[in-house]
């Protein structure tokens, strides 16, 4: 798929390479809508995995989702 133009990718492929490029980027803030409710499971342990490692390191995360699971595991006080 490297050789396709990015308009013949799926919205799922879309998602994956637009998180991945974001979350590399050592971002201060993050803002996500709805990062978690498309993709597979594995996809969306790996979202999880890189936001609680985002969160960790002292950045912020802007989470926009209807998954209250997500919402409630990942928010802090």
């Amino acid at each position: 798929y490297v050789d396709f133009p990015v308009n013949a990718y799926s919205s799922g492929m879309k998602a994956r390479l637009g998180f991945a490029v974001v979350a590399h980027l050592d971002p201060e803030v993050l803002l996500i809508d709805e990062a978690l409710a498309g993709g597979d499971s594995k996809f969306q342990e790996k979202v999880a995995k890189r936001m609680a490692e985002i969160c960790s390191s002292g950045r912020t995360i802007v989470l926009v989702s209807h998954g209250l699971y997500a919402l409630r595991s990942m928010a802090t006080t």
